[in-house]
């Protein structure tokens, strides 16, 4: 709710409307509660490092989801997140230690490349069609395992970077929140359709954006790409086709981000001089 505090109400009932929501809540996902801990966290993180710490711990529930942030908070030195962030997923793997013994964490390890082997490497049209990734398509058209986990680093590695760069450089919150959001979905291989509900993020951190600097009218076609990408990818995985556009769709996000910024870094000096 704070995230959108800032925002024109026009855009409320769109926002409410979010496809990605009902899909989530249809088919009993946590990915509520995961973008609501991955929210918390971008907006504590500059004004209650204790509690921005324990939202990025609470993403070890899914790990894969938080495995930015470390990288985000050491490229503006945010030390103190860092620690408390830290601190907290070792505490809480230890506690699921002493609740369930090491045994669980064993099964855990001998089960996942199991389950990449057979979820996302062999997936077939069972799972590629509903997992709107870059490694999917690539599988999807032919690809070896390889290749395809190439492809996908082609799009992950330059997000990764560009994140690191905002970061790094303090851009505006808002631009560096949603790269952040977008270049860790860029980096899953294995992300799935109900996954998606973690994109209300960015499309609301760039509206909020628009008070800085007007959205251009290829700005808010994309921002409607990104609105409509879970009912696409629901729509995709159900036909078992794949159909999915988010890779282009979050690629163009991304450019969208940086290039505001660097607009923003060209604009500042001619308005001091």
């Amino acid at each position: 709710m704070y995230l959108c505090r800032r925002l024109d109400r026009k855009y409320l009932p769109v926002l409410a409307a979010f496809p990605g929501v009902s899909i989530a809540i249809g088919l009993g996902q946590n990915f509520l509660f995961t973008v609501a801990a991955a929210g918390a966290a971008l907006v504590m993180i500059e004004f209650d490092a204790a509690l921005a710490g324990v939202c990025i711990a609470f993403l070890a529930i899914k790990p894969q989801f938080g495995v930015l942030f470390p990288l985000a908070l050491i490229c503006s030195r945010q030390w103190n997140v860092f620690a408390v962030a830290a601190l907290c997923t070792l505490t809480f793997a230890g506690a699921t230690v002493v609740a369930f013994g090491p045994n669980a964490w064993y099964a855990f390890k001998t089960f996942l490349p199991q389950f990449s082997e057979l979820a996302v490497n062999q997936g077939g049209s069972m799972m590629w069609p509903g997992m709107p990734t870059m490694f999917a398509p690539g599988r999807n058209a032919g690809l070896s395992v390889n290749a395809a986990y190439l492809l996908h680093g082609v799009a992950a590695v330059p997000a990764a970077v560009a994140m690191a760069f905002l970061w790094a450089q303090r851009a505006r919150f808002e631009l560096r929140a949603a790269a952040l959001i977008i270049a860790t979905m860029l980096m899953q291989p294995y992300v799935m359709f109900y996954d998606l509900v973690w994109l209300i993020l960015p499309i609301v951190l760039l509206l909020r954006d628009a008070r800085a600097a007007a959205l251009g009218s290829m700005e808010r076609l994309i921002l409607a790409a990104a609105w409509l990408a879970p009912a696409q990818a629901l729509l995709s995985a159900y036909l078992h086709h794949y159909l999915n556009v988010l890779p282009a769709v979050l690629l163009s996000l991304l450019v969208i981000v940086v290039r505001r910024h660097l607009a923003a870094t060209v604009a500042a000096p001619a308005i001091s001089s």
